[in-house]
């Protein structure tokens, strides 16, 4: 068996740490020491996501989600397992991986990065009989919640047969809602003049209980929107929606030609994987890297990051620059093919991986601990899969 090459900070993990490479190396995984170059959705960003400072600011109340418990079993299961932040970094991730191989050494048909999130809305202005339960939908460009892509609005009802449709609206004002997910109160102002219905863009699910999943396809021809240009288009949507994840593609044609649009990864199935939040705190030394451990150190607890690719620059107390960002991505090592939760600590200058450690993607605590730098990871215990509520108070540590 290859033994693999350790960095120079292996002596410095901690015990929790070290138990995790030793196990990894077990099992025969072959650890990367460079972080890849990755497109945009990997790029460290220009300060935290929006809902990294959560931690230090009030939100509203969240209103309380509809009670489910009169629904069918059925219709409760579909509605737990679409609910919450998707993203598909392992994907992109693979396709890099697999292109590192070619002579280009870059993707000739690239992924689109994607992340989805799917919030329980209650617009009281449009409920009726039959229970309709109601979602914001919103997909981002890779983790960066701030470039929005696309927002709707998802109104579910389950028939006798089990059959679960969805009606979706367009938002005529996206600007208003952009955030409804942080201000629900805002769906129960809502007025029709909020919404665009999109006719001929119903879907029904149905559950394969071969394939543990609800599944929909779209109509070839009765959905139709508008091209930049304001050329006619036909849409046809596929949806796969799974407790571990949902797999969404969109087939755009031209309504004159039939014409399919856009490339092969265009309208292929993005598979989102539902993303795990953490909370995390760091302890960096003011001394820096290579200086005395025994001097000052910065203390930060206000951190969220979740599980699928997510990077979060880490800065001091004073709001400086640390010089370092770290990462957290479920992956699946080649030689193994075991999925695997690895947790990154990287130099911004370089972009090249200080060191990392990986554990089970199941995980409720992660560490490391390189002397000059310690890092202690949480999964939240209230809705994980949601980065901007129930967020506990989190406190400074200490020494």
């Amino acid at each position: 068996m290859h033994l693999p090459r350790f960095s120079r900070s292996f002596a410095a993990l901690n015990r929790s740490a070290l138990l995790a490479v030793i196990a990894a190396w077990l099992v025969g995984f072959a650890p990367l020491h460079a972080a890849p170059a990755m497109p945009e959705l990997a790029k460290p960003m220009s300060g935290a996501l929006p809902y990294s400072k959560a931690v230090e600011t009030k939100w509203p109340e969240p209103v309380a989600e509809p009670d489910n418990s009169r629904l069918s079993p059925n219709f409760q299961r579909f509605l737990s397992w679409f609910g919450g932040e998707f993203n598909n970094y392992e994907q992109v991730w693979q396709q890099l991986q697999d292109a590192q191989k070619t002579a280009t050494g870059v993707p000739s048909d690239p992924f689109e990065a994607s992340h989805l999130l799917i919030a329980p809305v209650k617009p009281a202005l449009f409920e009726t009989l039959g229970n309709p339960r109601w979602f914001y939908v919103k997909q981002s460009h890779g983790s960066d919640l701030q470039r929005i892509k696309r927002q709707r609005l998802f109104r579910f009802s389950e028939n006798a047969q089990g059959v679960i449709r969805l009606e979706a609206f367009a938002l005529t004002d996206a600007e208003k809602f952009k955030m409804l997910e942080i201000s629900p109160r805002l769906a129960e102002k809502m007025l029709l003049s909020d919404l665009k219905a999109l006719p001929g863009c119903e879907l029904s699910f149905r559950y394969s209980e071969a394939a543990k999943r609800y599944e929909a396809n779209g109509a070839a021809s009765s959905c139709q929107g508008k091209s930049k240009t304001a050329k006619t288009l036909l849409i046809q949507d596929q949806w796969q929606v799974a407790e571990t994840g949902i797999h969404y593609a969109r087939t755009l044609r031209d309504e004159k030609t039939k014409a399919q649009l856009g490339s092969a990864s265009d309208r292929a199935l993005l598979n989102h994987r539902r993303v795990r939040y953490f909370t995390a705190w760091v302890a960096i030394s003011r001394s820096g890297k290579n200086g005395p451990t025994t001097g000052k150190f910065s203390y930060r607890g206000d951190i969220v990051i979740h599980s699928e690719g997510q990077r979060q620059p880490l800065y001091l107390d004073d709001g400086k620059r640390s010089g370092y960002t770290i990462e957290l991505a479920q992956l699946t090592y080649q030689n193994t093919e075991t999925p695997i939760l690895k947790l990154t600590l990287i130099e911004d200058a370089s972009g090249v991986s200080d060191t990392y450690i990986w554990a089970d993607t199941e995980v409720k605590r992660l560490g490391m601990n390189l002397k000059w730098v310690q890092i202690g990871l949480t999964v939240k215990a209230k809705s994980p899969s949601y980065g901007y509520k129930d967020l506990p108070e989190l406190k400074q540590p200490t020494r």
